[in-house]
């Protein structure tokens, strides 16, 4: 794998893929592959804030992390470990996403 130098932007982050990953070809033949990831944690208290639960997308482009990429399937629980990127900058609207450098594909745990 290759060796990265973390961004002062680090963050980890674990939920479930919202939609089935995509896979694209740059024209300069970079793959990429993106998933949207579906954030959901509860508070420990009243004074914590309640429920947080969002979307981001996540992009991947080591080689070796686009292999455990096409193992995701929606629902699937992920650890995402990785930096906080402008998702387009041509647009009018900033979004954000997260640049994967680590990912995981966790156990699914059953009840």
């Amino acid at each position: 794998m290759t060796q990265y130098r973390w961004p002062d932007n680090r963050l980890v982050l674990t939920g479930t893929v919202a939609q089935p990953p995509e896979h694209r070809r740059t024209p300069a033949g970079l793959t990429i592959g993106r998933f949207l990831l579906e954030h959901d944690s509860g508070s420990q208290g009243p004074q914590d804030g309640g429920l947080t639960r969002f979307r981001i997308r996540v992009r991947v482009t080591d080689e070796s992390l686009l292999a455990v990429v096409k193992q995701l399937h929606a629902g699937a629980p992920v650890t995402v470990m990785g930096n906080l990127c402008m998702a387009d900058h041509r647009a009018h609207r900033q979004t954000f996403e997260i640049h994967a450098r680590r990912l995981y594909l966790n156990q699914q745990q059953t009840d």
